[in-house]
């Protein structure tokens, strides 16, 4: 099979091919690394705020992927096990950074603000009090909650993409997103206590993280 032919195989073949492969032979984890690469940088680097920083975090993310494939039984999505990887790597990191700047009143509509925008550095940047009840929040959500989470706000799919990959209606897709949202809202207060008032409107998650624009070398958004 040609590479050409790998890239093209949905993420489950991939994975069959990767446990079958002959020693050295790593084109379906290739394929996987580029399929995925710029989702899990774009998680990464609202953990460590700049580009170096992420880049190195999402090769610590994918080498522990690595090590971990041949286990992967398909419990869940392939996709959600790789944020939930990339988010215990980024957990780790903020620890290992001993970072605790003093936790700020946060409404869910601010996160996502400084989740996506990256004009400026205070934009980019999340403390990493936030970053980390982020994370928990994240992993905290049901499989099917996070995947679609990371496929529409993450990744970035139009619902018609959203959809197509689900194998359900556009109408049912915007329905998971939203439900989605809301349940990471309530897991987000749970892990994060400001001390202002609680946001007005539950049903705004990271609604703007879709709109990402992230000027990344040698990446074609």
């Amino acid at each position: 099979m040609t590479t050409a032919e790998i890239d093209t195989l949905p993420d489950a073949a991939l994975i069959q091919l990767f446990q079958a492969r002959r020693p050295g032979d790593d084109r379906a984890f290739t394929a996987l690394f580029r399929r995925h690469h710029l989702g899990v940088w774009r998680l990464c680097n609202r953990f460590v705020f700049n580009i170096r920083d992420a880049e190195d975090l999402v090769q610590e993310v994918f080498l522990r992927v690595y090590r971990g494939l041949d286990q992967f039984e398909g419990r869940s999505s392939f996709t959600t096990w790789l944020y939930r990887v990339a988010l215990s790597t980024g957990q780790n990191e903020i620890r290992s950074r001993n970072r605790r700047p003093k936790a700020d009143d946060m409404e869910i509509d601010d996160l996502a603000d400084r989740l996506t925008d990256g004009s400026t550095p205070e934009g980019a940047m999340l403390s990493a009090v936030a970053a980390e009840s982020l994370a928990r929040a994240l992993e905290s959500l049901p499989p099917e909650s996070l995947e679609v989470l990371c496929l529409r706000d993450v990744e970035g799919l139009a619902y018609t993409e959203l959809a197509e990959r689900l194998s359900i209606g556009v109408s049912a897709a915007k329905m998971r997103v939203q439900r989605a949202r809301q349940a990471l809202q309530r897991a987000y207060q749970g892990t994060h206590r400001p001390t202002g008032p609680a946001p007005a409107d539950p049903a705004h998650g990271l609604h703007h993280l879709a709109g990402l624009s992230l000027d990344l070398p040698g990446s074609v958004l």
